[in-house]
């Protein structure tokens, strides 16, 4: 796994624990959800074909497992929101998160213990993709009605996933991991950057232009589709005093937003020749950050981002626009957070689900506390 910094170690022991049934309070670890996917065991998998989620509980207290934890949120084009978290948790929300179901990857067997980390899927809302501990990969193309198990190729935690399109997406995650597929996941290809430093998070402007963000303050970007990764900051272990990059963005391939410890936010208009600092109002270690889109074809209005003690940050990308704001809904550390429309969903320790549908004005818990 490489050197980490004081506050990884933390995060890799609170979640090693709990990977292996010593269950720690949501107040174990100060610092956030994100950062403790840092699993230091790789778990092997037998997976079977092709599996059905099937609905299990409602959106009452029987909903929440003592163990939840949730770490990514998506929302499809019709308004469906799907979260993933501990042990193979799959919630699902038709109203915007005001409700919630829950539903299984897996009855029983190896999946229902994996813990998933990332889901996301393509503009045609059917097409989408699940990582998790030790090179987890699922697959949908019917709007997660079922969930096909794909070879990965590793057995490094698979962080993160973006997609370009229905045949196109990328992975990020553990000792330097960087994957892609051009065919709809039936090959996932290693796409080499050496140095194996932690990959927490990876956006795609296009099927070409894509970025990596991870330790010591990288920054990664490659221009033709992941064959080739070069440095545009950081790149290699160094001082423990830089941050860790646990989230990026891009809107089109010129503009971009990182997010990290420390409250660190970086832009560019370049596409990365160059970043900028952008003081944050939270000192809290950011764990995702995600764009809000205007009118329809137009360009994104706001950049909003979550993170570490329920810190909820919003940032007006126009000239001239209102200054950063922050709101803490809540106590637990969020994971990632996701908007459709004025609709709009960040999770995270605790089994925390919290919502607005105001466009942020206000954000109210619906699971969790």
């Amino acid at each position: 796994m490489g050197l980490v910094s004081p506050e990884h170690a933390e995060l890799i022991i609170s979640h090693s624990n709990q990977a292996w049934g010593k269950r720690q309070t949501p107040h174990t670890s100060r610092s956030g959800v994100f950062a403790l996917t840092l699993l230091a065991a790789v778990a092997i998998f037998v997976l079977p074909a092709a599996v059905a989620a099937a609905p299990a509980g409602d959106s009452g207290a029987s909903l929440l497992k003592p163990w939840d934890s949730f770490f990514s949120v998506a929302f499809q084009p019709s308004g469906k929101c799907y979260v993933v978290g501990t042990e193979g948790s799959l919630l699902t929300s038709t109203d915007g998160g005001r409700h919630w179901e829950r539903r299984a990857i897996a009855e029983r067997g190896d999946l229902s213990w994996s813990d998933l980390y990332s889901i996301r899927f393509a503009g045609d809302g059917q097409t989408g993709w699940i990582g998790g501990e030790g090179g987890l990969i699922l697959k949908t193309t019917d709007g997660g009605v079922t969930w096909t198990p794909q070879s990965s190729g590793t057995t490094e935690n698979v962080f993160r996933i973006a997609v370009v399109d229905p045949q196109t997406a990328y992975a990020s995650g553990s000792n330097g991991l960087l994957l892609g597929t051009a065919d709809g996941g039936a090959h996932w290809q290693p796409q080499t950057f050496k140095g194996g430093l932690i990959f927490f998070d990876v956006a795609f402007a296009d099927a070409h232009n894509g970025w990596a963000v991870g330790e010591f303050e990288t920054i990664i970007h490659t221009a033709d589709g992941g064959k080739t990764w070069a440095p545009q900051i950081g790149g290699k272990r160094a001082d423990f005093k830089l941050p860790a990059l646990f989230a990026v963005r891009f809107s089109d391939a010129q503009h971009g937003w990182v997010a990290g410890q420390g409250g660190t936010m970086l832009r560019t208009d370049n596409g990365g020749t160059t970043w900028q600092s952008f003081t944050a109002p939270s000192a809290a270690p950011m764990y995702s950050v995600t764009y809000v889109d205007g009118a329809s074809g137009s360009a994104p209005t706001e950049l909003w981002g979550s993170g570490d003690g329920g810190a909820l940050i919003r940032v007006a990308l126009a000239a001239g626009g209102a200054p950063p704001t922050e709101q803490s809904p809540t106590v637990f550390s969020l994971a990632d957070i996701a908007f459709n429309g004025k609709n709009g969903v960040a999770v995270g320790l605790g089994g925390t689900i919290v919502r607005t549908g105001d466009g942020g004005a206000h954000w109210k818990v619906v699971t969790g506390k």
